[in-house]
């Protein structure tokens, strides 16, 4: 029995130490947070990011992104954007030509979204970052974004 409780506790020291631990990246405040308690109006388009498990050495980002359009017309998101660290990176999408989207009013919809980062993700997070969502509603380019930042 001893030899077994041995062999165990060995290979989950040697896993512990090869493994690259996690961390978790989520959206640091949401808009209605934001808004509540001013004199704004919320926004009409919402972008929601999905908490995010991630091993710390990983120099992909690929979250799941959620974008509301709660105005009276259609939008047309056109790309998606990270900035952090004073650098702004492209969206690569596995399908890029997912893009232009074309949201409905009252929709909601999922974005495909991945990025490549210089960094490792526990580097390019140690301060929040802003996931940048352009979008096109009739001839009006807009901006939408959500803070996201590790837990």
């Amino acid at each position: 029995m001893s030899r077994v409780l041995k062999t165990v506790f060995l290979v989950a020291t040697i896993l512990m130490v090869a493994c690259d631990p996690g961390m978790t990246i989520q959206q640091v405040k949401s808009l209605d947070e934001a808004a509540s308690g001013s004199t704004t109006p919320a926004p009409l388009v919402v972008v929601r990011v999905k908490p995010l498990s991630t091993l710390i050495g990983s120099k992909l980002y690929i979250p799941e992104v959620r974008v509301t359009n709660s105005s009276g017309s259609p939008i047309t998101v056109t790309r998606v954007e990270l900035s952090a660290k004073g650098k702004t990176y492209e969206n690569q999408p596995p399908r890029p030509d997912n893009y232009p989207l074309t949201i409905q009013p009252g929709g909601t919809q999922i974005l495909e979204v991945m990025f490549q980062l210089d960094d490792t993700v526990h580097e390019t997070f140690q301060h929040p970052a802003d996931l940048l969502v352009h979008y096109r509603t009739g001839e009006k380019q807009q901006l939408a974004r959500a803070s996201v930042g590790r837990l």
